[in-house]
């Protein structure tokens, strides 16, 4: 029997550079990528030449001569990376039903399982609240009554700007929230998640954020002073991992055991402040104001202590190390 006869494919040139316009997104990757490892997914059969078969692909292409393809881009870019390195990585905006459905579209087998049981725990998983949300408990609250919103997922909600005084929020996921000029004055963030939230110019008078955690997250120019019912702002014990609070006011704030490792605190007023026990490693405090503020036992190793704006006394840091 002849060659021609075989059904078997063959892949020419499987190192040759392919690009794909997906709805309007260019991707570049190599053939190799595209047919070895779901060998019978569609876009394996698009680049696959069949001997002795007159059934071909008609791919069309664009002025560039890339292959158009009108899918998702922003659904298609995870699984060209599993098809590079086997691992399905999804970003936290990806919705893996999403994923799921151009899975099945091409054919990819392999990433099946994995995404619908991503859909699964998706759909369990308490729904992120909105700033409509807020506003709804905000208006359906008594005067004079504390807004009651604890354990709630906020997660990259916008709540900047809202008028939010004393309400409690502990253990509340925040992650990534915008709440940028928000009037938080005597708040409760007890155990609250707010990595990466966005706290710039709020007024945080009096908040009481306890074991919090604030890894990474903006709050520049924001007044953690003591609040008008004399009550001073508290995150004992809480997480400000690489936070950035340049030229915020945190006089008396209590930061007791509080991890600050990498955080920039450039220009802060930490006048009578209790960083006791906390880790300032790498921290930057140029140009703080650390009058009468207690240092000892705090980790100060890297720390930046350049253009302070009252000398530092060796008995504010003793026992540091």
């Amino acid at each position: 029997m002849e060659s021609t006869q075989n059904e078997n494919s063959t892949i020419a040139n499987s190192n040759d550079w392919v690009k794909l316009n997906v709805g309007g997104k260019l991707f570049l990757t190599t053939r190799s990528t595209l047919t070895q490892k779901e060998p019978d997914s569609m876009l394996a059969k698009m680049l696959t030449t069949y001997d002795g078969d007159a059934r071909r692909w008609h791919n069309r292409t664009d002025t560039d001569g890339a292959i158009l393809v009108d899918r998702s881009p922003e659904y298609f870019e995870p699984l060209l990376n599993y098809l590079r390195h086997g691992r399905l990585i999804l970003d936290r905006h990806v919705s893996p039903l999403g994923v799921l459905a151009e899975a099945q579209f091409y054919g990819i087998q392999g990433v099946m399982d994995e995404l619908n049981q991503l859909v699964v725990s998706e759909d369990s998983r308490p729904k992120s609240l909105t700033r409509a949300d807020a506003i709804r408990f905000l208006a359906g609250t008594v005067s004079g009554c504390r807004l009651r919103l604890q354990g709630l997922n906020f997660c990259r909600a916008d709540l900047s700007y809202l008028d939010l005084s004393g309400a409690n929020l502990s253990h509340c996921l925040l992650r990534e929230a915008n709440l940028s000029g928000a009037n938080l004055t005597n708040c409760l963030f007890t155990r609250a998640d707010c990595s990466r939230a966005n706290f710039d110019k709020a007024n945080m008078a009096g908040v009481q954020m306890r074991c919090a955690v604030l890894d990474r997250a903006s709050m520049v120019n924001v007044c953690l002073e003591a609040s008008a019912e004399q009550l001073a702002a508290n995150l004992e014990g809480s997480s400000l991992r690489e936070t950035n609070l340049e030229n915020s006011y945190l006089q008396e704030a209590n930061l007791r055991v509080s991890c600050l490792k990498g955080a920039r605190l450039v220009g802060c007023n930490l006048r009578a402040a209790v960083l006791a026990g906390s880790d300032l490693e790498n921290a930057d405090l140029t140009g703080c104001d650390l009058q009468h503020a207690n240092l000892r036992g705090a980790n100060v190793v890297n720390c930046v202590f350049q253009d302070l704006r009252t000398p530092l006394h060796m008995a504010q840091t003793m026992d540091a190390f």
